[in-house]
């Protein structure tokens, strides 16, 4: 299911980026700078393919390419920078998503370390209580001892000498 849904997000950046990326291709070719840079990228990319299919095919690359005319340099690097355009809105998109949901990791993170640390820290309290309440109750132990030593005495001095009271 999140394969459909990548492609349909995919479909959309590039659908609402096509309209920026027209009007760069528009600029473009009004443009005299733009005009320029258009067409030395266009030529640059041109070389670049026909070198490539040539070393795909085998052939020669020592033959000199010849270069694309002026107005279709000027189309091809228009539509190159639109796509440019295009594809650098889409990474945008991700980077800021990816960090966003880095930083939503991050942030359950530190809760989980925080909340790990709070339920370390209450056992930690609850050990020391119940440290405390065995002191409390061997001191008790040792009171009811004694009572039961004074009351053995004490029944001793008063009935005498005989049986031990039954505990």
């Amino acid at each position: 299911m999140v394969f459909p849904l990548g492609q349909l997000f995919i479909l959309f950046i590039k659908q609402a980026s096509k309209p920026i990326a027209n009007s760069v291709k528009t600029r473009a070719k009004s443009s005299g700078f733009f005009k320029r840079v258009c067409s030395g990228f266009a030529q640059g990319y041109h070389r670049m393919e026909i070198s490539w299919r040539r070393k795909g095919l085998g052939l020669s690359s020592a033959e000199k390419i010849q270069p694309l005319k002026e107005e279709t340099a000027i189309m091809l690097g228009a539509e190159l920078l639109g796509e440019v355009v295009v594809y650098s809105i889409a990474t945008s998109i991700f980077l800021f998503e990816w960090s966003r949901r880095y930083a939503n990791e991050e942030i359950k993170e530190e809760k989980r370390k925080q909340e790990l640390d709070a339920i370390i820290s209450r056992i930690s309290e609850l050990e020391l209580q119940t440290e405390a309440q065995e002191a409390k109750l061997r001191n008790y132990e040792r009171h009811i001892y004694d009572l039961q030593d004074k009351n053995q005495s004490i029944t001793t001095k008063l009935f005498g000498g005989g049986k031990k009271l039954q505990s």
